[in-house]
């Protein structure tokens, strides 16, 4: 056991821990918070605003509904992605009658507009990304879906 009875040349880390005895908690709390800026500029960039200045949150990987207004009689509804999409399924509903749905062409984002939409009444609006396959079924995102009341 000849190595064993030689002690160790000190190491820089050991060297610094012996100087500053709270560096490496000092050292956790700054990696913390980096994390938690880092975090919170990632969900930061995944939100959207609606009309009446809420910030909703989305998920990435589907598409996150950003806008609805009223124009004339018409509502519109808009929504982006973090990616293109061959195409987007809708649907749409206004509150106690039945569910409405359509195709939207692809891209990263679209708008949809409901014709003579009901000033006050309340709407569920959701939509999905898809990737078209031309044997078999599309590849699509979970649905975004959002209840307002047109105004």
């Amino acid at each position: 056991m000849f190595f064993s009875a030689i002690p160790a040349a000190p190491s820089s880390r050991a060297t610094a821990r012996q100087l500053s005895p709270h560096g490496a908690a000092t050292t956790r709390r700054a990696a913390r918070a980096l994390l938690a800026i880092a975090t919170l500029a990632a969900m930061t960039s995944a939100r959207a605003g609606n009309q009446d200045g809420d910030t909703v949150g989305c998920a990435a990987g589907q598409p996150c509904i950003s806008n609805h207004y009223m124009r004339g009689t018409d509502l519109v509804i808009e929504w982006s992605a973090d990616q293109s999409w061959s195409k987007y399924h809708i649907r749409w509903q206004r509150l106690g009658q039945p569910v409405h749905t359509a195709d939207g062409s692809g891209g990263d984002g679209g708008r949809f507009t409901i014709h003579h939409a009901n000033a006050g009444a309340t709407y569920t609006f959701a939509v999905s990304g898809c990737v078209k396959h031309y044997v078999g079924k599309d590849r699509c995102s979970p649905w975004e879906s959002q209840q307002f009341v047109a105004r």
